[in-house]
């Protein structure tokens, strides 16, 4: 049996004025995070939904990544602007443990808000809150 740090993905409706456009995200501040948000991917991918990953991480790290991602996959990464790194940053602040983050924006509005593993009943919340 392999022994993993017990943590369950939380969700919440910040309902904050965003500087993201509208769409689906996954985040991610480092690279041992790349497992989940693969997970997150294929969820989207399961449902035809396109998604966009952030690199929250030291910029200079992008090149590294590349190298651990698909082509296909990578293409679909940004860095995001200032502004958009502090706003994440604030609003997971009390969320040391997190490696991977999905959320959604409407009308520039972050309606929902994932923290951790893409596990089924985290998947099956996030789809039931405007996916």
């Amino acid at each position: 049996m392999v022994w993993r740090q017990a943590y369950q993905t939380f969700s919440s409706e910040p309902s904050v004025s965003t500087p993201f456009p509208d769409g689906q995200f996954l985040a991610l501040f480092q690279p041992s995070a790349l497992r989940e948000i693969e997970l997150w991917c294929r969820l989207f991918d399961s449902e035809n939904v396109l998604v966009k990953v952030f690199w929250l991480g030291p910029e200079s790290e992008m090149p590294q990544l590349e190298v651990l991602v698909s082509p296909s996959r990578f293409k679909g990464w940004l860095c995001p602007t200032t502004e958009q790194k502090e706003q994440l940053t604030v609003l997971l602040a009390d969320t040391s443990h997190a490696k991977a983050i999905a959320f959604v924006c409407l009308n520039h509005v972050m309606t929902n808000l994932m923290v951790g593993p893409p596990t089924e009943d985290a998947w099956d919340q996030f789809m039931g809150r405007g996916v």
